[in-house]
């Protein structure tokens, strides 16, 4: 079979069985365009084309593949792109922004094409999270810059939107770091480690875990001026900080340790305890309750 006519097949069968999968839902008026010497699918609802590598294919029934077994393959590719993308612009909305705190240092190519504001030796940058899991796994995706001038808005203003949604706000749990650990320890899951600021003030140890209901970068917790302001008013103290990874912070009151002591600690934890691309900082940084600002622990 030659090229074109492999390709018109292709076409018209692809096509047919989107039209027959899940009640003719998934093409509705949707069409298959060439475009490029690929097959296109422009779906009726405003999700952009998805291509459906002919060249590849063709490559394929060369090789010995059947046509059936080409059929399926494309049709397959394509269900799980539209999938994805209907996934995509469920979760595009600016409800479901929220900030992100990420090492400046390594992320320079990430930071030229996404929105951010510099922090200490961090950066807030945005996602994009589903506020529930989707099979059991947390989805999420960067805010682009380009996004956010698509919205008319500057950094300021993203942040702003951001940090008033309820899916980072309703997000943040505060509670004893000693509750973390009994839980992993004794085998519990995510669902036993909300909130629980009355267990701060009986907490001997004095070290509080910031994270968020989805354990998915919940560092950024300590923008929420709100929690720290809660943390320093139960304690009654300035707090020290410790970015313990991308998805935690640990908070200490001023006064029971010395920065030095954390700065050898959190270095230590993370030499023998590499994050990977988990990692935050090494750096302690300290919560002033007088200018309610968060910074670097060197400039106190």
């Amino acid at each position: 079979m030659d090229f074109e006519r492999f390709k018109e097949e292709l076409r018209e069968q692809v096509s047919a069985a989107a039209k027959e999968w899940n009640g003719g839902e998934f093409i509705n008026e949707g069409t298959f365009k060439e475009e490029g010497g690929d097959i296109v699918f422009h779906p009726e609802d405003g999700l952009a084309g998805i291509p459906v590598n002919t060249m590849d294919h063709y490559a394929a029934y060369q090789a010995g593949w059947t046509m059936d077994a080409v059929i399926e393959a494309a049709f397959t590719a394509l269900k799980e792109s539209f999938q994805e993308q209907q996934l995509l612009e469920r979760m595009a909305v600016p409800e479901n922004i929220v900030p992100v705190l990420i090492p400046g240092k390594g992320n320079e190519e990430l930071l030229e094409e996404t929105a951010h504001i510099a922090f200490g030796n961090m950066e807030i940058i945005f996602k994009f999270i589903l506020p529930e899991p989707v099979d059991g796994m947390n989805i999420s995706c960067t805010v682009p810059k380009s996004y956010m001038e698509e919205c008319g808005w500057d950094e300021e203003k993203l942040l702003s939107v951001a940090m008033g949604n309820q899916a980072y706000r309703g997000g943040i749990h505060v509670m004893p770091f000693k509750k973390m650990t009994d839980v992993l320890l004794l085998g519990g899951t995510g669902e036993d480690l909300e909130s629980d600021w009355e267990g701060l003030k009986e907490d001997p140890l004095k070290i509080v875990l910031i994270t968020n209901s989805l354990r998915l970068y919940g560092a950024a917790g300590i923008l929420d001026k709100e929690t720290t302001e809660r943390i320093s008013r139960i304690y009654g103290s300035d707090l020290y900080i410790l970015p313990a990874s991308l998805h935690e912070c640990l908070a200490i009151p001023k006064g029971s340790t010395t920065v030095q002591n954390l700065q050898m600690m959190i270095q230590e934890i993370n030499h023998h305890h590499p994050a990977g691309k988990e990692w935050l900082s090494d750096d302690v940084y300290v919560y002033d309750r007088d200018s309610g600002e968060v910074r670097l622990a060197d400039s106190d």
